[in-house]
């Protein structure tokens, strides 16, 4: 991402101008430079903490001529991501691999090759069952996705059986609004509806 993009994405974030996006970019900017060249540590919750660290001097040798030669200690600046982010990096990876799923899913349904479609989505299942186990959301995400394969191949019983156990994990996980959690209850509520008792 450059600059220009950062500034856009503040904007629209945070309600403001580009104008007055691009000002606090640059102040952010410029408070991290002049605090880490005064050796000040900067933490941001749920971002991670920017810091001067020292490498001491060492002996190495010259790539060319194969000769010792002395390095320097010198001051160099170290991110170090919070646990916070690298939970949110990982979950959105795994979310994107979801969607993904999903996605190749629908595709191999439009093509008329509900078996494989069906197949993908309970391999995909067993993957998040094996990495994040049966209580996270990103396995209730794989759930709905192979409910809703479950419900072309009208296996309506396991497509019910699984809209339940991933409606019971994403409603203590998410917010009642959340996408997932709306798009499952909508489809358990329409399966019900049309091939419920």
């Amino acid at each position: 991402m450059k600059k220009a993009e950062l500034v856009s994405r503040i904007a629209k974030k945070a309600g403001v101008t580009k104008k007055v996006a691009a000002v606090v970019a640059r102040s952010l900017t410029a408070v991290i430079r002049e605090s880490l060249t005064k050796d000040c540590q900067i933490r941001i919750a749920g971002i991670g903490t920017f810091r001067v660290v020292e490498r001491k001097a060492q002996s190495g040798l010259n790539p060319r001529t194969r000769e010792k030669i002395n390095i320097p200690a010198i001051k160099l600046p170290r991110f170090t991501a919070s646990k916070a982010l690298k939970e949110a990096i990982k979950l959105g990876e795994q979310q994107g691999l979801a969607l993904d799923v999903r996605d190749e899913v629908e595709r191999l349904w439009q093509e008329g090759n509900s078996v494989k479609a069906f197949d993908l989505g309970m391999k995909s299942l067993i993957q998040a069952r094996e990495i994040f186990g049966n209580e996270d959301p990103r396995t209730a995400g794989c759930m709905v996705t192979v409910a809703d394969a479950a419900v072309r191949r009208e296996k309506y019983h396991l497509a019910e059986e699984l809209y339940r156990k991933a409606l019971s994990v994403l409603e203590r996980a998410l917010d009642s609004s959340h996408p997932d959690l709306v798009r499952c209850k909508a489809s358990l509520s329409d399966l019900e509806r049309h091939h419920g008792k």
